[in-house]
């Protein structure tokens, strides 16, 4: 069994200098990753946060349950908070660059 996994390190050590290569443009290319996560996470917080507050103008929040409802049927909504709405919103930002 060892010798299988020296086997798998040479495996990896020849392909070293390119591994190398990439962790530096990684490295390199920092700010933009940065800034791009940074700039996809705050439309994220932006956009459930509005579609919340749309749709909590057909809600009511039932004290009782301390739950939101939808005002013509009282089912459960889907948008309990801002939080729960992200779950909604995450895959949005890959819709859009697939149209691009």
């Amino acid at each position: 069994m060892r010798l299988f996994r020296v086997f798998r390190i040479l495996k990896v050590s020849k392909y070293f200098s390119q591994i190398s290569v990439a962790i530096k443009a990684v490295k390199l290319s920092g700010g933009g990753f940065g800034l791009a996560i940074f700039s996809v996470s705050l439309f994220i917080i932006l956009f459930s946060s509005a579609l919340f507050f749309a749709e909590s103008t057909e809600m009511y929040f039932d004290t009782g349950e301390r739950v939101w409802r939808y005002k013509v049927d009282s089912s459960l909504t889907k948008y309990q908070s801002i939080p729960h709405t992200m779950w909604s919103v995450r895959p949005f930002p890959r819709a859009l660059s697939s149209l691009v």
